[in-house]
């Protein structure tokens, strides 16, 4: 019964996953480069999964599978730390080097461990075992899910989002379903958790995109006329004009005008940094 539970809840990640490729299709608030990396993050969360399942489905199953037993926790080992990368890579244009070598070289020393069993062992009846250095993949996967917890409180703070509860409760409901399956390695909830805090953060990232202005990171005229309806306490609000923008835009063009608007709301959103709600 618990074997037949474990399938429906992988089976259901993964189909969530597909559903969220198909919404990707048809989603056009996203940049290009925002939609690949999604797409990437669904399909390596779905490939991750499957491949947990089949180590599952294939434990004990005698000689004849070790090797696919083998090549399947390669896989999964690998590719789960990336989750996390994925999904910074769509909030901040500038990729992190440093976590990109940790998560290429935890890669490399799974295919490795294949051969030694140093992180995961399979033997002979193929019957899958931590080896002494499994924290290797721990580690990888705790600072990958680490880093896109502080990327992604950075993307609030940067687009004047009061989303950071949401993605506070977010990663705290990742953390949770992983150390269920630490605490008991029975309850395998980890991909299911983990599929569904991709599609929280993928919501979260469209509400964001639908309230801010993209040139200059501030809130668009729809997010501001919604905050300002909530606003039930005394505030002060400052309304300016550029002088002579438009002579910007005839004399050095338009490329140049963008450079000014963005050097404006970058001016702004450090006035926020420094006077909170009295300023937004």
């Amino acid at each position: 019964m618990i074997l037949e539970y474990y399938t429906a809840i992988i089976m259901l990640s993964v189909f969530a996953m597909l559903t969220m490729l198909l919404c990707l299709r048809s989603t056009c608030s996203l940049s290009k480069k925002e939609r690949r990396f999604f797409c990437l993050e669904f399909c390596t969360i779905a490939l991750a999964a499957l491949c947990e399942w089949a180590g599952v489905m294939l434990q004990g199953a005698g000689p004849a599978t070790r090797d696919l037993h083998i090549a399947v926790k390669v896989i999964e080992l690998s590719a789960a730390p990336f989750a996390g990368l994925l999904v910074s890579w769509t909030l901040e244009p500038r990729r992190n080097r440093i976590l990109s070598v940790i998560l290429i070289a935890n890669a490399c020393l799974e295919f490795i461990s294949a051969f030694t069993g140093f992180i995961f062992h399979v033997d002979s009846q193929s019957t899958y075992f931590h080896g002494d250095f499994y924290w290797i993949y721990t580690g990888a996967y705790a600072i990958s899910i680490l880093y896109t917890l502080w990327m992604v409180l950075k993307t609030a703070r940067k687009n004047q989002s009061q989303g950071a509860g949401f993605v506070i409760c977010t990663i705290v409901f990742l953390f949770g379903g992983i150390l269920i399956q630490a605490v008991n390695s029975e309850l395998r909830v980890d991909y299911l958790v983990l599929a569904i805090t991709a599609i929280m953060l993928f919501c979260y990232t469209q509400a964001v995109t639908h309230q801010t202005d993209a040139l200059t990171g501030l809130l668009n005229r729809r997010g501001f006329e919604n905050y300002i309806t909530r606003v039930d306490e005394p505030c002060l609000i400052l309304s300016f004009d550029v002088n002579h923008f438009k002579q910007i835009n005839d004399t050095y063009g338009h490329a140049q005008g963008d450079e000014c608007l963005k050097l404006t709301g970058h001016a702004l959103k450090e006035v926020y940094g420094k006077y909170g709600k009295c300023f937004r």
